[in-house]
């Protein structure tokens, strides 16, 4: 499990700067799970639970799943 949050303290000075995500306080939190199969093969599947409040004060979610079939020759 890994947990990254950001509180940006600091405005690029226009709205108009290209990526409005960098003013956006976000927190996220990584799950990961390795199940070896047989020898050779194993299997990961990752959980991404991301949070950002945008400029509005909404919140907002952007959650990933990723799943990874690994074997070796």
């Amino acid at each position: 499990m890994r947990y990254s949050d950001l509180d940006p303290r600091f405005s690029p000075g226009s709205l108009l700067y290209p990526a409005p995500s960098v003013r956006w306080p976000w927190r996220k939190i990584d799950y990961g799970v390795r199940l070896g199969i047989v020898a050779g093969i194993d299997l990961t599947a990752e959980y991404a639970d991301n949070t950002m409040t945008l400029l509005s004060g909404r919140r907002f979610g952007a959650d990933e799943v990723l799943v990874t079939l690994r074997w070796k020759l």
